[in-house]
C-alpha cells in the first residue's frame, strides 16, 4: 500500500497507481475482497500530564520533570498528584481503521468496525497487528 501512495504522490499517474492496485490484488490471499479505510484525526485537549515515582514522589515525566514533590499524601493515595500542574493545550493524532469486505451487490461494501490503530503517530505508519 504504501508504494501505491508514494507512486501517487510522486507522479500523480492513475494509471500507474491502478496497475499497481491490480497487482497488489492478485497477490494478496483474499484477492481484493478486504479493504481497509484509515483515518487520521487530530483531537485538541486540555490535560494534564506528569508521572511520579510513587515510592519518592520524584516527577519522572511530565511537567515539573525533575522536581521534587514537596506534598506527599500521609495515606500514600494519588489523589492529589495532578491538583498541582496546569493544563495544557494539546493536540493528539488519533489513527483510526475499519475493514471492509465485498457487500451483496456490484460496487457494494460491508462495513466493519473503527479501531483506533495509533496515536500520535508512536508506530510511525508501521501496523501493530
Amino acid at each position: 500500500y504504501k508504494a501505491i501512495e508514494e507512486a501517487f504522490q510522486s507522479t500523480a499517474d492513475l494509471q500507474r497507481v491502478q496497475e499497481m492496485a491490480n497487482d497488489l490484488i492478485k497477490r494478496v490471499p483474499h484477492g481484493g475482497s478486504k479493504r481497509s479505510i484509515i483515518l487520521d484525526v487530530s483531537i485538541d485537549c486540555l490535560e494534564k500530564f506528569q508521572v511520579r515515582d510513587r515510592r519518592t514522589g520524584n516527577i519522572v515525566q511530565g511537567q515539573g520533570y525533575g522536581e521534587l514533590r514537596d506534598k506527599v499524601p500521609a495515606d500514600g493515595s494519588d489523589d492529589t498528584v495532578s491538583n498541582d500542574i496546569e493544563e495544557e493545550q494539546v493536540t493528539h493524532l488519533v489513527r483510526f481503521e475499519m475493514e471492509t469486505s465485498k457487500g451483496q451487490g456490484p460496487k457494494e461494501r460491508e462495513l466493519g468496525s473503527w479501531y483506533i490503530i495509533d496515536i500520535d503517530d508512536q508506530l510511525k505508519g508501521n501496523a501493530w497487528h
